[in-house]
């Protein structure tokens, strides 16, 4: 997932492409025809790039999941995140939460009410029960 994302992409396509013209060059060796691609930088970007647009329904569910473990990433940037400043976290964390900042402002305002007006209910039945128990 993350080697497909855009930010991963600018890692992982460089090493993608020379695997890809790799695999091309060994193919001319086998069938001793030459491939365009080879040679045609434009075609052999063309073909990385939809290698790397198939490549991920290619892969094994599992996949994913071993990657993780055999590299260790939870461990790592758990241990990378706890070692941040609070500020530095903060800068982390605040792209995150401007993207849907009008939702979280909209979902608050709502439970506020929700809550203020459980709270009312609540108190004025209270105070019901409170001025029949004085008028007996």
């Amino acid at each position: 997932a993350a080697l497909f994302s855009p930010g991963g992409a600018v890692t992982f396509r460089p090493h993608l492409r020379r695997r890809v013209q790799t695999f091309i060059r060994g193919t001319e060796r086998i069938s001793g025809v030459p491939s365009l691609a080879s040679a045609n930088t434009a075609l052999l970007d063309s073909v990385t790039k939809n290698v790397a647009l198939e490549l991920p329904a290619a892969l094994p569910d599992g996949l994913y999941a071993y990657a993780d473990s055999a590299l260790g990433l939870e461990t790592a940037l758990g241990d990378a995140m706890a070692a941040m400043p609070s500020r530095d976290f903060e800068r982390l964390l605040h792209p995150i939460f401007e993207e849907d900042e009008f939702t979280l402002i909209a979902a608050g305002g709502v439970l506020g009410v929700l809550a203020a007006w459980g709270q009312m209910a609540g108190a004025g039945e209270w105070c019901v029960r409170a001025w029949h128990a004085l008028s007996e």
